[in-house]
This record gives structure tokens, sequence and C-alpha cells, in this order.
């Protein structure tokens, strides 16, 4: 009997283990299978450039499209980045924007909040 119970605690833990690893198995395809194409790839020019930027810009595809930096250049001499993406979550851009502050000497920083409460 007691070697019995051994044998379905065994059982058990083999079959979450199992379901645990199928299961990350699944989100990893998932993931590879609804990743946009340039994800990996959205800041890497940003972060491999040297240029001190005045200001940097963070938000949706509002601010990627709403933002031009060559404008804000040409009319006011202020040097900046549109760091906007196109169907942001605000909690993945601001974990992702945290990374480009870290490596930025920025003077400021503008986010754009369209849809935030929702």
């Amino acid at each position: 009997m007691i070697f019995s119970v051994k044998r379905q605690k065994r059982k058990n833990i083999l079959f979450c283990l199992m379901t645990v690893g199928l299961i990350c198995i699944l989100l990893n395809f998932l993931n590879c299978l609804l990743m946009r194409d340039n994800s990996r790839y959205s800041y890497s020019e940003f972060l491999a450039s040297d240029t001190e930027y005045d200001v940097l810009f963070f938000g949706s595809s509002h601010v990627y499209s709403a933002i031009s930096p060559m404008q804000l250049w040409k009319d006011y001499g202020i040097t900046s980045y549109n760091l906007g993406c196109g169907g942001g979550q605000y909690t993945r851009i601001l974990l992702d924007d945290e990374k480009c502050i870290s490596v930025s000497q920025a003077q400021g920083g503008c986010v754009g909040c369209f849809l935030c409460g929702k």
C-alpha cells in the first residue's frame, strides 16, 4: 500500500511537470507565431546611437504618427527621438522605455496617453 501511494505521487508530480513543460512550449510557439517582425529591433537603432537627444517621445501609434523629430529640429532646434510604436500596450511600452531612459542623457520625455484608462 505504501508503494502504491509513492507511485501515485510520482505519477502526479510527473504529470504536473509534463503539463507545465507543454504549456511553456505552447506559449513559446504562440509568441513566435504572433510576434511582429520588427519587435526585436524596434529600439536597436536608438540604443546603438551615441547621439544625445533633448526629448524622447514614448507611446502608441498616435505618438509615432503625430510627432516629427525632423520638424521639431527644423522649427525649434530641438533634437528628439520618437520611440512610439504601433499597437503598443502601455505596460510593455513603459518597461521597454525604461531601458531607453537609462541609456539616454535626454533632458525630458513625453508620454502619449491615448486610451490609458481602458
